[in-house]
């Protein structure tokens, strides 16, 4: 399954006139394409933590700064909501090349639901 995941998202960056990209630069493809490798591997991750990740591989021209932050999160954006669109579509063909699950991603600031402390006393 894996290995499926991380092959379907090495062919992104390749793929053009893919169904629902419409509109996605091929530097944007291959940001979630890559960015869905390294998901695949280790999720969930908050955007800073895949932000730093890419960072640090220097394997993709993407920079540590504001507006690389920015671009990954308008990116993953798109992706998750690609893939929240096919599971509301009831999960019909194949699963769009230029998604991530959202729940591969998590948000750093959540809080803690307060009702699991109210039942611990």
């Amino acid at each position: 399954m894996k290995s499926e995941a991380i092959a379907r998202h090495q062919q992104i960056g390749a793929c053009s006139n893919l169904p629902g990209t419409r509109g996605l630069s091929e530097s944007t493809k291959e940001l979630i394409g890559y960015a869905g490798q390294l998901l695949v591997v280790d999720h969930p991750q908050t955007l800073r933590q895949l932000h730093y990740a890419i960072f640090s591989r220097g394997e993709i021209d993407y920079t540590n700064d504001k507006p690389s932050y920015a671009r990954l999160s308008r990116a993953t954006t798109t992706a998750r909501r690609a893939y929240r669109e096919w599971q509301l579509a009831g999960e019909v063909g194949q699963e769009p090349a230029v998604s991530i699950p959202p729940t591969w991603m998590v948000d750093g600031c959540a809080q803690r639901d307060v009702t699991e402390d109210l039942h611990d006393q």
